[in-house]
């Protein structure tokens, strides 16, 4: 059984992006960027004989990042109110 897996992308040898089966991690990516990203992603994909396009998975991943985004500002909000109340 698998307990735990993950994925490092580097672009130019500089990690961008950390894909874990607990966390994700990594910094705002320009479009050029995202499109390298999804790159990797199709090379992954045709392992398991699975193929997407550059977009969707680019779109994913900000997806991905605007969604976590939204969980930190609400978690940032939530601590802000813990505080005030005491």
């Amino acid at each position: 059984m698998i307990d735990h897996w993950g994925v490092d992308v580097r672009i130019n040898g500089t990690r961008v992006l950390t894909i874990e089966s607990n966390c994700l991690s990594g910094r705002d990516l320009s479009e050029e960027e995202l499109n390298t990203v999804g790159t990797c992603g199709n090379h992954l994909l045709a392992f398991s004989g699975g193929n997407y396009d550059n977009q969707t998975i680019s779109k994913t991943i900000q997806n991905i990042y605007n969604r976590i985004e939204s969980l930190e500002s609400y978690v940032s909000k939530q601590s802000s109110l813990h505080s005030i109340r005491g």
